[in-house]
Parts: structure tokens; sequence; C-alpha cells
């Protein structure tokens, strides 16, 4: 069951990140476009999409793992990092 916990988690994070990295990049595009006139120098911003999905996808299970590791700690009585 954890696995599939942490498996869900790095979907999520994926799609997740993704969406969100459009969304970013959208609006810093928009932005740019209306304050500037043109976006010819924020080329960059085509990859935050796929690199927030990579940050989703590998920071979604980490945080996942994490709570689960404190809500061991919290049941047992132990503080985390003892």
């Amino acid at each position: 069951m954890h696995v599939l916990r942490v498996l869900g988690a790095a979907l999520l994070g994926l799609v997740g990140g993704f969406v969100l990295g459009i969304v970013v990049s959208e609006a810093i595009a928009i932005s740019a476009l209306m304050m500037f006139g043109g976006i010819e120098e924020l080329r960059v911003l085509r990859f935050l999409p796929g690199v927030l999905a990579f940050v989703g996808f590998i920071g979604a299970p980490l945080l996942v793992m994490r709570t689960r590791k404190a809500d061991a700690h919290r049941v047992s009585g132990e503080t985390p990092g003892r």
C-alpha cells in the first residue's frame, strides 16, 4: 500500500508540476508582453513545464515518504531525528 501511495504521489506530482509550469510560463509571457512589448528574450520559458514536472515527480514522493515517517514517529512516541 505504501508503494502505491508513493507511485500515486509521483504521478500526481508529474501532472501537477506540468500544469503549474504551463500556467506560470504563460503568466510570465503575458506579463512580459504587456510590459515590454515582446518576449523574444524569454525563450527559456518553454522549458519551465518540463522542469517543474521533473521537480514534482521527484519532490512529491519525497514529501509523502517524509510525512509517513513523521507519522510513524508520532505514533511510537519517538522524536524525529533521534
